[in-house]
C-alpha cells in the first residue's frame, strides 16, 4: 500500500445527530396503538374523530421526515411539535382510561430536548405540561381528589424531567464530539505531514505493523516492482553479480527483527540495477501490540556510477597517456645512446624520430580529447549558413585512409550541396567523432555516411547526419551510458581499442547546444547506427 492510500483516507469528523426516524418509528408505533385503544374504549364518535386526527398528525411526521430539507434544517423542530399536538389529542380524548395516553409524548420531548438545544428543551417542558393538562382543558374540570391530582402530576414531571436529563446529556455529548473532532484534525494533520514527509524524502521508504498492511512510499514502490521476478526477489551483493540470499535480503532482515544501517545492495535485473544502501529500525517493544519496522533505502546509484567512472577514467588516461609517453622517452634514450656510440645510422635514426613522432601525435591527441570536452562547454556557437554536405565530405575525407587501411568499405550518401544554418566547428566535431567510432569499433564490413533534409523541412531549415557501421555493436545497458564522459563499452576494454571515452559525450554536448536531437540504434554484433537531427 503506498503512502498515499494508507494515509489519504479520512475519517468522519461530522456532529453526531440522532436522525429523525430514531425518534418518530418508536413514536409512530406507539402513538398508533394508544390511537386504536382510544378508539375501542371510547365509542363516541368525537373520540373516534380525534383518534383518526392524531393518527393523521402522525402519518404527516413521518411522512415529512423523508424530506431531506425538512427533517436536517431548521424547521426540523416542526416534526417534533405535531407528535406533540397528536399526544395532547391522543391523551385529552382517552377519557378515563390510565394516564399512560401520556407517554406517547416522551420520545418527541426528548427530541426536542436533544436535537434543539435549551430552547428545544423548554418547548418539550411545556408541551408535556400541555399534554397533560389536555384531559382536563377538554372537560372543563380539573381533578377532584388528591391522588387524581398526583396520577397527572407525576407523569408529567417525570417527563419533563427526562426532557431536561435529555438535554444534559446532549450537552455531553456535543463537548465530547467536540473533543473528538479537535483531536480527530490534529491526528489527520500529522497523518497527511507524515505522508507528505514520506512522498517528499527521495529515498525509499517501508513502514510495517504486524497485522496491517505496509505503508510504502512511491519510490519503494518502484523499487519493490525492480525487485520482482518469477525467480525471487532480484537483490545482488556489492558485485552486482552475486545473488543475496532470501535471509539476508534487506527487507527480510527488518522483517527478522534486525536493525542495520549502510547495507548495499543491488536490485534489479543485470545490467539496469539500482543501487539500494539500506537501514532499518526497530519500533515498540516485544509486547507491544504497535511494534514494527522501518526500513529505508537510498538509491547511490549515481554516486558509486560516478565513482567507478572515475576510477575507470583514471586507469584509462594513466594508460592512454603513459603508453606513448613511456615509447617517446624509450626512444628517447635508444637515439642518444645510437648518437653517443659515435653510431651515425641516418636511416636508424629518423626511424627512432617516427616512432617518437608517432607517440607524441598520439599523445597530442589524447590531450586534444580532453580539451574538447571543456571547449563543448564554453565555446559559444557560431550559426551562419554553411554547406553541410561539403563539411561531411571533408570529415570523411581525413578518415577515409584509416577505414581502407582497417578494410572497410565506406559508403557515402550524400548530396551535392545541402545548406543549413549552424556552427561549422561544431559541425565538424559531430562528424569526426562519430566517424572516428565507426572506424575504431568495426573490425570489417562497412560504414555508411549519409546527409539529406529532414522530411517536410524548406531551405536553410536543418539536416539529418546518419553514421552507420557493421561493428560489434552494444548493448542496451551500454547504449543508455553511451553519452556519458568516460563510459567505455565491453568492448573496447577487451579488445584494447584505445580512446578516453568521451567522444560521443562531446558529441551530445554539442547537439544539443544546436538544439537537434541524437539517436542510437544499436545490437551486440549487429553494428551501431547513429542519427543527428538538427532543426
Amino acid at each position: 500500500m503506498s503512502a498515499s492510500e494508507s494515509f489519504g483516507h479520512r475519517p468522519s469528523t461530522a456532529p453526531f445527530t440522532a436522525p429523525w426516524w430514531m425518534w418518530q418509528v418508536p413514536t409512530a408505533a406507539f402513538a398508533l396503538t394508544v390511537a386504536v385503544l382510544v378508539s375501542l374504549t371510547q365509542r363516541s364518535t368525537p373520540a373516534l374523530l380525534v383518534a383518526v386526527a392524531a393518527t393523521v398528525l402522525v402519518v404527516v411526521v413521518s411522512v415529512g421526515g423523508l424530506s431531506r430539507r425538512l427533517s436536517g434544517g431548521p424547521l426540523g423542530i416542526v416534526l417534533p411539535l405535531l407528535d406533540m399536538v397528536a399526544a395532547a389529542l391522543l391523551h385529552g380524548s382517552a377519557g378515563d382510561t390510565t394516564w399512560s395516553t401520556l407517554l406517547v409524548c416522551g420520545l418527541p420531548a426528548a427530541w426536542l430536548a436533544f436535537a434543539f438545544g435549551a430552547a428545544g428543551t423548554a418547548l418539550a417542558v411545556a408541551g408535556v405540561a400541555g399534554v397533560a393538562a389536555a384531559p382536563f382543558l377538554a372537560g372543563g374540570s380539573l381533578p377532584a381528589t388528591a391522588g387524581d391530582r398526583l396520577d397527572v402530576v407525576l407523569p408529567a414531571l417525570a417527563l419533563a424531567g427526562m426532557s431536561v436529563v435529555t438535554y444534559g446529556a446532549s450537552r455531553v455529548l456535543s463537548a465530547a464530539r467536540a473533543e473528538v473532532v479537535a483531536r480527530t484534525e490534529a491526528l489527520e494533520m500529522q497523518v497527511r505531514t507524515t505522508a507528505g514527509v514520506l512522498e517528499a524524502v527521495d529515498v525509499a521508504v517501508a513502514v510495517h505493523v504486524p497485522g496491517r498492511e505496509p505503508v510504502i512510499n512511491e519510490l519503494g514502490q518502484r523499487l519493490r516492482r525492480r525487485m520482482e521476478s518469477e525467480s525471487g526477489p532480484l537483490v545482488f551483493g556489492p558485485d552486482r553479480v552475486t545473488p543475496v540470499p532470501l535471509h539476508e535480503q534487506a527487507h527480510r532482515r527488518a522483517m527478522a527483527g534486525q536493525t542495520f544501517a549502510g547495507l548495499l545492495q543491488w536490485v534489479g535485473e543485470p545490467g539496469d540495477q539500482v543501487a539500494a544502501v539500506c537501514s532499518a529500525h526497530q519500533f515498540g517493544g516485544p509486547s507491544d501490540p504497535g511494534r514494527g519496522w522501518v526500513l529505508a533505502a537510498w538509491d547511490a546509484t549515481d554516486l558509486l556510477d560516478s565513482v567507478r567512472v572515475r576510477e575507470e577514467f583514471l586507469g584509462t588516461v594513466s594508460h592512454e597517456l603513459r603508453t606513448p609517453l613511456t615509447s617517446v622517452m624509450g626512444y628517447l634514450e635508444v637515439l642518444e645512446d645510437t648518437l653517443l656510440d659515435g653510431a651515425h645510422d641516418v636511416a636508424t635514426a629518423l626511424h627512432h624520430l617516427a616512432v617518437i613522432r608517432r607517440n607524441a601525435v598520439a599523445l597530442h591527441e589524447r590531450v586534444e580529447q580532453l580539451l574538447n570536452v571543456a571547449r563543448a562547454e564554453d565555446d559559444a556557437l557560431r550559426l551562419k549558413v554553411v554547406d553541410v554536405a561539403s563539411l561531411v565530405r571533408d570529415s570523411l575525407v581525413r578518415h577515409r585512409d584509416a577505414a581502407e587501411r582497417a578494410g572497410l568499405r565506406v559508403v557515402a550518401s550524400i548530396p551535392p550541396t545541402l545548406q543549413a544554418r549552424v556552427d561549422p566547428v561544431a559541425l565538424d566535431r559531430i562528424a569526426d567523432n562519430l566517424l572516428t567510432n565507426a572506424v575504431k569499433y568495426t573490425a570489417d564490413g562497412h560504414i555508411d555516411v549519409s546527409v539529406e533534409r529532414p522530411p517536410g523541412s524548406g531551405c536553410h531549415s536543418g539536416f539529418v547526419l546518419r553514421v552507420a557501421d557493421t561493428g560489434c555493436g552494444m548493448s542496451e545497458t551500454e547504449v543508455r551510458h553511451a553519452f556519458e564522459r568516460f563510459y567505455r563499452a565491453e568492448a573496447a576494454t577487451k579488445d584494447a581499442v584505445g580512446g578516453l571515452g568521451i567522444g560521443l559525450a562531446v558529441v551530445k554536448q554539442l547537439v544539443d547546444a544546436l538544439g537537434g536531437t541524437i539517436a542510437v540504434d544499436s545490437l551486440p554484433g549487429d553494428g551501431t547506427t547513429f542519427v543527428v537531427t538538427v532543426p
